[in-house]
């Protein structure tokens, strides 16, 4: 007895079989695909990311020294993302990368247009929040209130010299631009960031940083 299949006999099997064999093949590679980009994709709570509405970003290192603070902890990653305060796109950059940012630059007027949704997109800055990031601060600072709650710290007034003088953030940021009225900046803690909770809390030690970082000597 020939237990042999015959060539007609495979011919006809991938013939029937056919798409089968594909769909096998398909689904064994999307898992394989799927599971390599599982394992080297960095999670959210393994990064620290800026977000910066100003009109251009000057040289620094500042991911670098994000990194290096906090790899100890499990950051791997840290990106910076910037948007002019006129670009037909901010609303769509700011969806995309500063909702989902861990520090957050936004200006006055674009806190004024949120005020009346500010609670569901950034974190109250309450007594317990400050306690958390304010160690070792040296400067007196203000901030974006609204409903009795502090929503934002104020980086920049135009219309205050000695408030602003306090710090260093145009060495990284630039707030102004040639016939645009100046206005005030603030920073603020996007509510999506997942660096503030129960998972971690390197959020706070990046925000500790980034204001010392900034603080006029």
């Amino acid at each position: 007895m020939n237990l042999a299949p015959t060539k007609k006999k495979i011919g006809d099997f991938f013939v029937m079989n056919g798409w089968a064999i594909a769909l096998i093949a398909l689904l064994s590679y999307a898992s394989f695909y799927w599971g390599l980009n599982a394992i080297d994709s960095i999670k959210s709570y393994e990064k620290i990311d800026y977000f910066f509405e100003n009109y251009g970003l000057k040289d620094n290192t500042l991911s670098k020294d994000t990194i290096a603070l906090l790899k100890d902890k499990g950051v791997l990653q840290s990106n910076l993302y910037d948007v002019s305060p006129t670009s037909s796109i901010k609303s769509e950059q700011y969806s995309k990368f500063g909702a989902y940012s861990d520090l957050c630059v936004l200006n006055q007027n674009d806190m004024d247009d949120m005020v009346e949704v500010i609670g569901d997109n950034f974190m109250p800055l309450d007594v317990t929040f400050k306690a958390k990031y304010t160690e070792g601060l040296q400067k007196n600072y203000s901030f974006f209130s609204a409903y009795a709650t502090d929503y934002a710290i104020k980086i920049y007034d135009p219309n205050d010299a000695t408030y602003s003088s306090q710090f260093t953030y145009s060495n990284l940021l630039t707030f102004t631009k040639e016939n645009v009225t100046p206005i005030a900046y603030y920073l603020c803690i996007p509510l999506k960031s997942v660096n503030y909770g129960a998972t971690t809390s390197n959020g706070f030690t990046a925000l500790n940083f980034f204001l010392k970082t900034y603080e006029a000597v």
